[in-house]
């Protein structure tokens, strides 16, 4: 037990500068909690019980202290978590940084819709937001607002591409990412999605594309799906195909440069 009350210690510490406690009450809470999770190494408020010191003489009254904190409305997560992320960018620099754009499905009711940076093959929350879809697809109104608040709390002068799934392939978001974020972007899509080239007719996305191994820039007026309303657009995206999945970019076609960053290795051919 020596060594919680040293990291319960030092997490008072650290987290006790930031200015926004109401109650320092909750601090302390906070804190417990956290060193009963980095103990555990588990996700549940039962295994963090045996790791907190207490006056409390029932392991109940423990748990019931750790669920109304994460009911209590007073709490301002945002508020508090902003301050750590930025300090932990800040020393990013110039360096490229990679984000996700992601969802998780729980237990068929509740949709996570998370902005996270990649760093080291792990993916580190920036903003999120839950929602009570029984479904991945989350509108862009829902995750356009996430994408704003996270351009707040990156590095001023630091390069940013945005990685997303097929769920996410509204043209919306391409013209907020160039014309707003300034960001690059990397889209995955699947083959049925039928898109407009610039003094043509819809065709399928796989119609227009060059076979494996190569890469080419292909400009588009319109990206849409049957699951999918996008709006026209007049930008020219890089396409890359990977098996059966579709991958469009912002960037010139690069072909080892994406499947550096996809974590592929094969050689392929440059583009025409």
């Amino acid at each position: 037990m020596e060594n919680t009350s040293r990291l319960y210690d030092t997490l008072v510490e650290t987290f006790g500068q930031l200015p926004m406690w109401r109650d320092r009450r909750h601090l302390y809470t906070l804190a417990w909690m956290l060193v009963g999770w980095l103990s555990a190494a588990e996700a549940g408020l039962c295994a963090w019980i045996p790791y907190v010191k207490s006056r409390a003489q029932m392991a109940q009254s423990v748990q019931r202290r750790f669920r109304r904190w994460l009911a209590n409305a007073r709490i301002d997560v945002d508020a508090l978590y902003a301050p750590l992320i930025q300090a932990a960018l800040a020393e990013w620099g110039e360096a490229k940084l990679y984000l996700a754009l992601d969802t998780t499905l729980l237990w068929d009711q509740v949709c996570l819709v998370r902005v996270s940076v990649i760093y080291r093959g792990r993916a580190v929350p920036v903003v999120w937001k839950t929602l009570g879809y029984s479904s991945n697809a989350v509108a862009f109104e829902e995750y356009a607002p996430l994408l704003r608040q996270t351009a707040r709390l990156l590095p001023v002068h630091c390069p940013v591409t945005l990685l997303a799934d097929r769920a996410f392939a509204d043209v919306r978001l391409l013209t907020l990412l160039d014309t707003e974020l300034h960001w690059h972007w990397r889209l995955r899509l699947k083959h049925h999605i039928t898109v407009r080239r610039k003094g043509f007719y819809r065709r399928r996305l796989s119609s227009v594309l060059p076979p494996p191994g190569h890469a080419c820039s292909v400009p588009m007026e319109n990206c849409r799906s049957r699951a999918i309303q996008a709006q026209p657009s007049s930008e020219s995206f890089g396409a890359f195909f990977i098996s059966i999945i579709y991958v469009l970019t912002a960037a010139t076609p690069c072909m080892p440069g994406i499947w550096r960053t996809l974590g592929k290795s094969r050689s392929c051919k440059a583009p025409a």
